[in-house]
């Protein structure tokens, strides 16, 4: 089954893989970071990746999982998406994880419920689910609904390159749009965006989202500093003319020089001055 979904989306996928193809990486760091903020609208960084120091990414990824988180949040009310590592804040090497370097790769822990249907509180560490959608300790359930929403996004999305996740949680995906009426062709596109990642433990646990790259210019440098999300630029203040300048006040002159050439001009002066 997953054969013919792949060979429906074939055609697609050809030209998908050109527009990721364009733009330019940047190997093993991070330029121009974008940082995601430990709480916003849908979603939530729990404490142990919070201080792992671990929020940045391209402006592409921070965007994508605020759109994701606010969509699901819209369509289940009360829902928090709990964000994992993305990348340090110049990217490069990190425990834990063989990519994560370029801001490109965000882990987005899986929705869940306990067992009387409340969602999940905010873990400590991820949560592994087994081919039924149950949590290794029995505590927790795979909540299908929420995690098909978000899926649905990912893939009508063109910046998401790849969706790593285990192949059981792949099928209980699949399973469940199929039951909810999707499309054939959404079944499609979304078989052919999940991949169960090679030669690393099977991703159980969470999705592993990977954006493609964005174009960057050449003269950053990593060493550049990550700005604090938003990076807007503030507004330069409205510019105000300087108020003008007085108008020059015309000194009078002293009295003795007005009245001497007032005295020169009286009628009876012109006369005395002829007789003189």
């Amino acid at each position: 089954m997953r054969v013919v979904l792949v060979a429906v989306f074939l055609a697609g996928m050809a030209t998908a893989a050109r527009a990721q193809m364009i733009g330019e990486c940047t190997p093993g760091r991070l330029a121009n970071a974008w940082r995601l903020p430990d709480q916003g609208q849908g979603w939530l960084v729990p404490e142990t990746w919070r201080q792992r120091g671990r929020s940045f990414g391209t402006a592409s990824m921070v965007g994508l999982i605020r759109k994701v988180a606010e969509h699901v949040q819209r369509t289940h009310p009360g829902s928090t998406l709990y964000v994992g590592d993305l990348s340090l804040p110049r990217g490069g090497k990190t425990r834990r994880h063989r990519t994560h370097r370029e801001g490109r790769d965000a882990d987005l822990l899986f929705y869940a419920t306990r067992y009387d249907g409340l969602p999940a509180p905010p873990p400590s560490q991820m949560i592994r689910y087994d081919a039924y959608g149950r949590s290794r300790d029995g505590t927790l359930h795979f909540d299908q609904d929420r995690n098909w929403e978000l899926l649905k996004v990912l893939v009508d999305d063109p910046r998401v390159e790849r969706v790593f996740v285990a192949a059981w949680i792949e099928q209980l995906l699949l399973d469940w749009g199929r039951a909810r009426g999707a499309s054939p062709q959404l079944l499609a596109r979304a078989a052919a965006l999940m991949t169960n990642p090679r030669h690393v433990s099977p991703h159980d646990d969470h999705f592993h989202v990977r954006v493609g790259c964005e174009r960057v210019p050449r003269y950053v440098a990593s060493e550049s500093p990550a700005p604090t999300y938003p990076t807007y630029p503030t507004p330069s203040p409205t510019y105000a003319p300087p108020p003008p300048a007085p108008a020059p006040q015309a000194v009078p002159p002293p009295p003795e020089a007005r009245s001497v050439p007032l005295d020169r001009l009286h009628p009876m002066n012109r006369v005395h001055s002829r007789r003189r």
